[in-house]
């Protein structure tokens, strides 16, 4: 196997890439973790551990403050007010059409029995249903600025709750050590500007957010912090990776938390981020990559060479095809396995850096 002779050591303060690989001193993570709340068995009493009547109450108002902005005389004198308890009953409602799905939203109250749906129909009429639909709001127009001017928001009117389910995301859940950074989608069919398409995603359609996520064993998922994305500016924004990634990582600094993300994000100035130890896969034309490792020589399966500059060591290992890893989260001269299928379909153990390993088991937080 093709690699670098490695010793334990503290690293050095060379400014170059070096073949000399030397695992470097980590702080330990201590933190608390796991849930700051008691969990109930109730379904509603989950809900709101996140949505919290204070968030309820601010939607009822809003939405009561469009409908009276908006309204014609005549439609004013016809509409209810909005209550707590019917937002509620509605975002029920809303999530069991999820669940039980049919062709159109008034398809619900149709009078054929194959499509009507009692346990909506009977408990809130079509005509209603749709006016709460149509008056919903969580901000008050009359204070945002117009759109397209300096200081817009594409979100400025889902702003207030995004922050709001921020904020109780990060407060009732405490990140274990390892965490992952991705992009994620939220299934929209509709028409927004807003709308993307990513056609290596399980959902290809939708509104995408970047999500931190816990990624214990890769399969935890908790959503912990998120960031919508409002598509392409008329500037491009340069290094969006990094930036998204220094942004959902703010409350972790100084916390020694392992982040995972693909190669959207990794650079070398994201990994030198003091406080924080990443890994992540990355692209040769990255700025300051390795010049001998753009295109190494790995003729076989398993073969890797390494290369290190102070705390940073990126990887090249041959799978399929060559992998670049970046990472000051997994010691550099520890070695594993990962299950590969031949071509016979056997499964093999293929030797790997334990940066691939540790990728391949912890970037599943967010999928």
């Amino acid at each position: 196997m093709n690699r670098t002779n490695s010793t334990s050591a503290t690293p050095g303060s060379s400014s170059k890439w070096t073949p000399t690989i030397r695992d470097h001193p980590r702080q330990l993570f201590t933190q608390s973790v796991g849930p700051t709340v008691i969990i109930s068995d109730s379904p509603l009493e989950t809900f709101h551990l996140l949505f919290t009547p204070e968030m309820l109450e601010y939607i009822v108002t809003e939405t009561n403050k469009y409908a009276d902005q908006s309204m014609t005389p005549l439609q004013h004198e016809k509409w209810i007010p909005l209550t707590l308890e019917e937002l509620k009953a509605y975002i029920g409602f809303c999530i069991l059409m999820g669940v039980v799905t049919l062709p159109s939203i008034e398809d619900y109250w149709k009078k054929d029995t194959l499509l009507h749906y009692s346990p909506i129909a009977s408990k809130i009429s079509r005509d209603r249903f749709r006016d709460i639909r149509r008056y919903l709001h969580s901000a008050d127009n009359t204070t945002l600025p117009t759109p397209g001017t300096p200081g817009s928001d594409r979100l400025a009117k889902v702003r207030p709750l995004i922050n709001k389910v921020n904020e109780r995301c990060s407060a009732v859940y405490l990140l274990d050590r390892d965490v992952a950074v991705d992009e994620a989608m939220i299934k929209f069919q509709g028409r927004s500007s807003l709308k993307q398409y990513l056609p290596n995603k399980p959902v290809k359609r939708g509104i995408k957010v970047w999500v931190l996520a816990d990624s214990k064993n890769g399969k935890n998922g908790y959503f912990h912090t998120m960031q919508v994305y409002t598509g392409r500016q008329s500037t491009p924004e340069k290094h969006l990776g990094t930036r998204v990634v220094k942004d959902l990582t703010t409350s972790l600094k100084g916390k020694y938390h392992h982040v995972y993300f693909d190669n959207y994000f990794t650079s070398l100035n994201l990994l030198e981020k003091d406080g924080i130890y990443a890994c992540g896969t990355t692209r040769s034309d990255r700025v300051g990559f390795p010049v001998d490792l753009k295109d190494p020589s790995l003729p076989d399966r398993g073969d890797y060479l390494m290369r290190q500059k102070d705390t940073v060591t990126v990887t090249a290992w041959k799978d399929n095809r060559i992998v670049r890893v970046m990472s000051t989260a997994s010691d550099p001269t520890a070695s594993s396995t990962v299950n590969r299928r031949c071509r016979t379909g056997e499964k093999i153990a293929v030797p790997c850096p334990q940066c691939i390993e540790d990728y391949n088991r912890l970037m599943g937080g967010v999928d």
